[in-house]
Formats: C-alpha cells, sequence, structure tokens
C-alpha cells in the first residue's frame, strides 16, 4: 500500500496571506524547506479577487516547473478562469518525480503537503479547492498525490501517466478523477488506464461500465455512474505520448474545476 504521511498542520488565519487587498496578476518563485530540503514551483496568480482554487501542474521527467509553464497553456487559462497555477519542480537532480516513494530520495509527497501548506502565506486561496495535473512522470506522481494526499486535494487530472504502483493505492477519501491517455503511447501504454480507473469506481462508489461519448478527432469521453465522486477517462485514438492536443489545458480545468474537497 502507497503510505500516506501524516498531514501538516494547515496555517491558521494569522498566516493566511489578505484576501482583502487590491489584487494583480503576478507570477513568482516560492521557496520552501520540506524533508530538509529547499525546494521551490513557480506560482502564477492571476487579476482576480477572492480565496482563488488551485492547480498544482508536474512536469515531465529531466524537467522543471519553469520549463513546464513554458510548455503547457495553464497559465493563461488561469488568467481567464480564475485558478493559481503552481508548477513544482521535482527533487531529483535529474528531473524525476519520486514515484516509487523510494526513503532514498527527496519525497515529494511531503514536498507538496509542506507547499500548499506554506502558499496560503503569500497567495490568497481556496484551501478545499487544491486539484493536481501533470504530463508524462509528472501524470504519474499525480496518480501518487492522489493516493497519498487525498486528505488535502480535491481532484486529480493526470494526462498520459503510469499507474504501476495502483496495486498499493488506498486513498483516504473520494476525489474527482480524470484520466487522459492516447491509445498509441509507446513510452506509458495506454492498457495502464484500468489500474486508473479500477481504483477510482471503488474509492468513488462507481459502477462498472461508464458511458461513452464520441468527440470529433478521435476523442472518446468515458463517463462512470458514481454515488461519491465524479471519474472520468478520455480516450484519443491513435494518439502517441506526451500528448498535447488542443484543448487540453481547458479539458484538464474542466474536469476538476467544480471539485471540492
Amino acid at each position: 500500500m502507497i503510505p500516506a504521511i501524516p498531514p501538516t498542520p494547515v496555517p491558521q488565519a494569522g498566516q493566511v496571506a489578505a484576501c482583502d487587498l487590491a489584487p494583480a496578476a503576478r507570477t513568482f518563485t516560492f521557496t520552501v524547506t520540506s524533508d530538509g530540503l529547499r525546494r521551490s514551483a513557480l506560482v502564477h496568480v492571476p487579476k482576480r479577487a477572492g480565496a482563488l482554487p488551485v492547480l498544482l501542474v508536474l512536469h515531465f521527467a529531466t524537467g522543471t516547473g519553469p520549463e513546464m509553464a513554458k510548455a503547457f497553456a495553464y497559465s493563461k487559462l488561469a488568467d481567464r478562469r480564475g485558478f493559481v497555477a503552481v508548477y513544482p519542480t521535482s527533487g531529483h537532480d535529474r528531473g524525476f518525480w519520486n514515484v516509487t516513494r523510494d526513503p532514498a530520495k527527496p519525497d515529494d509527497v511531503r514536498f507538496m503537503r509542506d507547499l500548499v501548506s506554506a502558499l496560503p502565506a503569500k497567495v490568497c486561496l481556496n484551501a478545499r479547492r487544491i486539484s493536481a495535473t501533470g504530463v508524462s512522470n509528472g501524470a504519474s506522481m499525480t496518480g501518487v498525490l492522489g493516493c497519498a494526499m487525498a486528505d488535502r486535494l480535491a481532484a486529480i487530472a493526470p494526462v498520459s501517466g503510469g499507474y504501476t504502483t495502483y496495486g498499493r493505492c488506498r486513498p483516504s477519501r473520494p476525489l474527482t478523477a480524470y484520466e487522459v491517455h492516447g491509445t498509441a503511447d509507446r513510452v506509458v501504454a495506454y492498457r495502464g488506464v484500468k489500474r486508473f480507473t479500477k481504483v477510482w469506481r471503488r474509492v468513488n462508489g462507481c459502477n462498472a461500465s461508464p458511458s461513452a461519448r464520441r468527440g470529433a478527432g478521435g476523442l472518446v469521453r468515458y463517463r462512470w455512474s458514481c454515488t461519491k465522486a465524479p471519474l472520468s477517462h478520455l480516450k484519443l485514438i491513435g494518439r502517441g505520448h506526451f500528448l498535447h492536443y488542443r484543448g487540453l489545458e481547458a479539458s484538464v480545468w474542466n474536469a476538476v474545476r467544480h471539485a471540492v474537497r
């Protein structure tokens, strides 16, 4: 079983960034000490008032948070839709996430916990509306966060991820779950999607057979009927790995935007 580590205390009212200040769009590097290491994330805040939802956007293998921000349009989408986009950088010197929770490597789950606990000191956010997405290795890590951080997240939406650790996945509560994958993926085989949906069908109280809706360009959207939290999957027929189809960012945000912990 993927172990869930003890929750990091949520900041008290006095530690939370003032939400009544005039909002201003900004992008900055946020650093936090986690497990004895100095870790960082690029944060983009739109010009919106009030406590905003947060989307953690996890980079691909060998990448960084800033590289992920450049490769995808989540910051532009955040400006239009009103959420905070956060791009953490893995603790591995080669840019890999610690998906297997190897104790000899930096603890990326602990880092995510410490990151979301420290952010309210700088950003006016809604702590009950924190979601995570990622691509490739970052998607695999997103899947792990769903297993180990369900107490802090509202939704997960991995894209082209591998779920080899899901035989040990025991989330503490249901989450909105959305998975995107290409059927021609030769790096992370499409068949791994079954591991993902099997876990969240059980946790979210879903039926065995989803409804299917076909769209243009070989897109098929599957939705399960669930009693506890939504589960859906977007199959991209004939698409390969590290896909970046037009509208991906909007598809991810639309899947998680109503999720509340």
